[in-house]
């Protein structure tokens, strides 16, 4: 899967350990029972991948991107302002290999 965020760092051997699309509303049940409910007319998308690489780097290039919106491309589509968020969990699979996941949430408020 092709996934590169802010086109400088692409995500290696990337697959998609689930995706969402996140219907934000409230719902409060009134005294009399009946529910009122109010919607968003934004949806929110959330990506988390988990990724193999041979080079540390991939990792600490991705963690130099913390706190700045840029474009995520997941399979050619481009979603602007888009997020690092989480924890960025990482392991040693044998010298040389690691394993890590990063989560991306697409802030659609403007």
């Amino acid at each position: 899967m092709s996934v590169t965020f802010n086109s400088t760092v692409t995500l290696a051997n990337a697959s998609r350990e689930d995706s969402g699309v996140a219907i934000r509303a409230t719902e409060h049940i009134l005294i009399d029972g009946k529910s009122k409910v109010q919607a968003a007319t934004e949806t929110g998308r959330r990506w988390r991948f988990n990724c193999i690489t041979q080079d540390f780097s991939d990792i600490t290039d991705l963690i130099a991107l913390v706190g700045t919106a840029y474009t995520l491309s997941v399979e050619g589509t481009d979603y602007t302002n888009c997020y690092l968020i989480g924890e960025i969990r990482y392991r040693t699979v044998v010298p040389g290999t690691w394993t890590y996941s990063a989560e991306f949430v697409r802030d659609t408020s403007s």
